[in-house]
């Protein structure tokens, strides 16, 4: 098993399914707290093309 796979067994990552919400919704914690959910924005590719 890789060191990922094995770190992620044993629950050392909280949030790794994050990281996409946050790539398209840079303010995703705002959004939710003030319970904005019809403005998170769904991920696609394209969103990773602006940040290069």
């Amino acid at each position: 098993m890789n060191k990922f796979l094995e770190s992620l067994y044993n629950h050392e990552y909280n949030f790794v399914a994050m990281e996409r919400a946050l790539i398209s919704n840079p303010d995703w914690a705002k959004l939710v707290r003030n319970e904005e959910y019809e403005k998170i924005k769904i991920f696609t590719s394209k969103d990773l093309e602006e940040l290069i």
